[in-house]
């Protein structure tokens, strides 16, 4: 009956109320369900539509057999803004059942761009990624974790992340300096951070961009702590890596404005200005340590 009213009658609401009988009957029957969807589509009747993908869904013996269900009625409900969490909800039932889902996996990612969701999205994404070893597709997704985060630490903490990545996955040595220069100049009071940056900058002959680096951060932090840190390390660099002794006694003149009694400090500063011969320098040097 369902199908002559379908077809020949071209009676779509007669034949979905014929459907609907049959499945309040044998709520399982397989040709109903078919034909009860195919003009629910047809009519364009997306609330209805929703209900039956669901309940379909639900009725499905296997996870395996309810994904396509769940992930027509994700896609359906994405198409309004409204309902994209209900979206996610169907979604993150079949990728913890079915985690190599591909169908769910490029709906999340279509969803990516989803400012108001896009925290849950990413978080939904990673263990995914992660499972098949899709390590730039988890970079991706921590330059948008970086981006959601308003905290330093948290955000140098996903930038040793992807450097980490880099490094051990990519063998790319030169991204992963650059990724934790990056840390470093966020937080330039990080220990771990620096030693990393140096140990790369080593490997891939970085040296004048460290040394930027330091001299930015020195010059722009508030700590003293962290400024006599970064300009005793500046000139280090400077004098054996960069081989620019004048660079390196400029940092250490910043230096010694901040640690005057240091004797050290005045001991190398006085060998920069013996070989170079700057004896105005060298002047203020014993002064200072006449003082």
């Amino acid at each position: 009956i369902a199908k002559l009213q379908q077809g020949e009658l071209k009676q779509p609401t007669e034949a979905i109320g014929t459907l609907t009988e049959v499945l309040d009957i044998d709520e399982r029957n397989a040709a109903a369900l078919d034909a009860l969807t195919a003009l629910y589509q047809q009519t364009e009747a997306e609330h209805d539509l929703a209900e039956l993908y669901e309940r379909r869904a639900d009725l499905a013996d296997t996870p395996e057999e309810a994904a396509p269900f769940r992930l027509a009625l994700a896609t359906l409900l994405a198409k309004d803004v409204a309902d994209r969490d209900r979206a996610l909800d169907q979604l993150e039932m079949i990728t913890t059942d079915l985690p190599w889902h591909e169908g769910a996996i490029e709906a999340l990612e279509g969803m990516l761009d989803d400012a108001q969701r896009q925290q849950r999205v990413v978080d939904m994404l990673r263990p995914l990624y992660e499972r098949v070893e899709n390590w730039l597709g988890v970079i991706d997704l921590n330059e948008l974790r970086f981006d959601l985060s308003d905290l330093p630490a948290e955000q140098v903490e996903i930038l040793v992340e992807t450097a980490i990545l880099w490094e051990d996955q990519g063998d790319d040595l030169e991204r992963a300096f650059g990724v934790t220069r990056r840390a470093f100049e966020l937080v330039p009071e990080g220990e771990d951070t620096r030693a990393n940056l140096e140990r790369l900058a080593e490997a891939t002959d970085s040296w004048e961009k460290v040394a930027a680096s330091y001299g930015k951060c020195a010059a722009e932090s508030e700590d003293e702590f962290v400024k006599r840190q970064l300009y005793d390390g500046l000139a280090t660099i400077c004098d054996e890596r960069l081989n620019d002794p004048r660079r390196s006694l400029g940092a250490l003149s910043k230096l010694a404005e901040l640690d005057a009694g240091n004797e050290d400090v005045l001991l190398r500063m006085d060998d920069l200005c013996m070989l170079l011969g700057d004896w105005p320098t060298l002047a203020n040097v014993l002064a200072m340590k006449a003082q």
